[in-house]
């Protein structure tokens, strides 16, 4: 019997920008996410310059509530003690505090501890609450990604080292974070997927003029966040 084709649930907001390209495509969690676009060392190449990625395929979830930093604890997660601050989760994943009381998870390629988290929510653990996060998200990666941020956002990222920054990307409102991939500096973007078509083709757009190109997960994985810039 041949195995059968894994079932995609979800699909990247910006996934009709990708088709076109004719990538070579895989399947993280349930959606189809981009392997790459061309050949695997020229990508290679390409990501050291400057490189754009759809990483809306990351699974993520929102909690809030009075107990939820002690509830994560709990359950073995290690959670930051400052607001924006990122702690890192098993298997490249991530843990951002974004208020008092609330998180945002989200999982690397293959981590398994957002749907861990979900299991054990059925149980209904007093004074946590689940909170949807569809965002799409993207990496611009590169020696020249300041180049693309300095036309594109007025935040000065010198010092907000291992935190998420809200600020706006070509006028969309953004969560950023400022990381390394495999020791190549990069930022990853998270913003509400209906802007995302405007902010994909907005970037792609300056990343190609200054000679870079769209890559996919092939030439990221697995030094997909990094822990060097990430602090709990």
């Amino acid at each position: 019997m041949r195995p059968s084709a894994p079932r995609l649930v979800r699909r990247s907001p910006v996934h009709d920008l990708l088709e076109p390209m004719y990538p070579v495509w895989t399947e993280v969690q349930g959606m189809a996410a981009v392997l790459r676009f061309s050949d695997p060392e020229q990508e290679e190449r390409i990501k050291e310059r400057l490189a754009l990625a759809d990483l809306s395929c990351l699974p993520r979830l929102g909690l809030k509530g009075a107990g939820v930093l002690a509830w994560l604890r709990e359950n073995g997660l290690q959670t930051a003690e400052t607001l924006y601050a990122v702690a890192p989760i098993e298997d490249h994943g991530i843990l951002v505090r974004i208020d008092r009381e609330e998180v945002i998870l989200e999982d690397g390629l293959q981590g398994r501890v957002v749907s861990r988290i979900r299991d054990r929510l059925s149980a209904n653990p007093p004074g946590i609450y689940r909170v949807e996060r569809q965002e799409a998200s993207f990496l611009l990666i590169g020696s020249r990604t300041n180049d693309v941020l300095g036309q594109t956002c007025g935040h000065d990222f010198r010092e907000s080292a291992g935190q998420v920054v809200l600020s706006r990307v070509a006028g969309v409102s953004c969560r950023l974070l400022q990381l390394e991939v495999s020791g190549i500096a990069g930022f990853r973007i998270w913003l509400d997927p209906s802007y995302s078509v405007y902010l994909w083709k907005t970037l792609l757009g300056i990343v190609r003029e200054d000679g870079g190109d769209a890559v996919g997960l092939g030439c990221l994985h697995p030094g997909l966040f990094q822990a060097s810039s990430l602090k709990g």
